[in-house]
């Protein structure tokens, strides 16, 4: 299995409400691939400090927020695509994974969300870093 890092591409959505991610490789540091569902396997949960700083600092000075990706996951390719949504269907992953979400203004990390949107309040929501699957969907993303 390859190792990449997965990250929502917001310029690829357009104005549609539907995720789509882009499947960066790890060794070439290139985009391989874009897929609306994703399922990764031993997956790091990534949040670069510098990044987030660049964009907070940005937001704060009325600039204009280049896409400075600084949040993805990092893991093992285990399918993307139909095959994806099937297989993580199939290992229960909807059912019994958690849903997670980042903000770069409300947070520094990833956190555990009670549902799909991040709230208006994170407080005593839980930081997680580590998962053994990771499927990336279009509605959001879920971790087991």
């Amino acid at each position: 299995m390859k190792k990449v890092e997965v990250y929502l591409n917001r310029k690829a959505m357009g104005k549609s409400p539907k995720r789509i991610y882009s499947i960066r490789d790890t060794i070439t540091d290139t985009v391989v691939a874009s897929n609306s569902c994703v399922l990764l396997e031993n997956v790091e949960l990534v949040v670069q400090p510098s990044g987030r700083r660049d964009t907070l600092s940005r937001i704060e000075r009325g600039a204009k927020i280049t896409k400075t990706v600084h949040a993805f996951l990092r893991g093992n390719i285990v399918y993307r695509g139909r095959n994806a949504k099937k297989v993580s269907k199939e290992r229960g992953l909807f059912c019994a994974g958690k849903a997670v979400g980042y903000d770069p203004i409300k947070t520094d990390s990833w956190l555990e969300l009670n549902g799909l949107k991040m709230p208006e309040i994170v407080e005593g929501l839980k930081s997680i870093t580590r998962a053994k699957y990771a499927v990336l969907f279009e509605d959001g993303i879920y971790v087991l």
